[in-house]
């Protein structure tokens, strides 16, 4: 399946590391993404990549937080332990949702990114392994992102571009996001699997609200796809 932009095994190295911290931002701090060739909360950008396709894969269709309009869904298959809470796009358009995220998480969002596997393929048109990796590779050539957080615009975001990554998901059965686009009968281990795209972790917020932007283009095989993404974030 080619995931739509929207939004890995050879995990990408890491410079530098960071120890885990929930500490929340104080009120009034400038705030940064973390660092993107940096280890957080115990991984690099890449492999909160893949955890975020899990997370994306493993959703039930009916409540998924990327066809929700609203964001009442955003605390769908989220990990209670995981330090870090993730946020979606859209699969094309623009969304306005509020989202009340717990005390001390970070937060992980693709401005916009895609994936390909062979989910739900026909088998005379599943790729091989280089095959999926070449479709991935170049994927982001042509995307362009912005991002404020508070009204403030996150500069240099080319920085956060994760190359393609190669990983693994499991898709549940019956109730599942292909289902929800209209493939039945796929469930199970869906490997291998590449990613690529624009994205960014936040540290935990300060308590109250804060507004979150991110607006992502790109266009594939002819076609322009827009994701357009406001979040009104309640910290407890």
């Amino acid at each position: 399946a080619c995931v739509p932009l929207l939004a890995c095994a050879a995990i990408i190295p890491a410079c530098s590391s960071s120890p885990p911290s929930t500490e929340e931002t104080p009120s009034g701090t400038a705030i940064a993404p973390l660092d993107p060739t940096g280890v957080h909360y115990g991984k690099s950008y890449a492999e909160w990549q893949s955890e975020w396709y899990r997370w994306f894969f493993g959703a039930p269709g009916s409540t998924h937080p990327i066809l929700d309009a609203t964001g009442v869904h955003c605390a769908v298959n989220q990990n209670p332990s995981s330090p870090v809470f993730f946020l979606g796009g859209t699969v094309g358009g623009k969304a306005s949702r509020k989202c009340q995220i717990p005390k001390g998480k970070a937060i992980f969002f693709p401005i916009i990114n895609a994936g390909v596997d062979n989910g739900g393929v026909p088998p005379a048109e599943v790729l091989t392994e280089p095959q999926l990796l070449a479709a991935a590779t170049g994927a982001m050539k042509d995307a362009k992102v912005t991002a404020s957080l508070d009204g403030k615009d996150i500069p240099d975001l080319a920085r956060y571009l994760v190359p393609p990554t190669r990983f693994n998901y499991t898709v549940p059965p019956g109730d599942n996001l292909y289902r929800a686009n209209g493939t039945e009968g796929v469930s199970g281990l869906i490997e291998p699997v590449f990613a690529t795209g624009f994205y960014l972790l936040l540290p935990p917020l300060a308590r109250g609200v804060h507004q979150l932007k991110f607006y992502g283009s790109n266009v594939s095989a002819g076609q322009t796809f827009v994701s357009d993404v406001t979040y009104e974030l309640s910290y407890e």
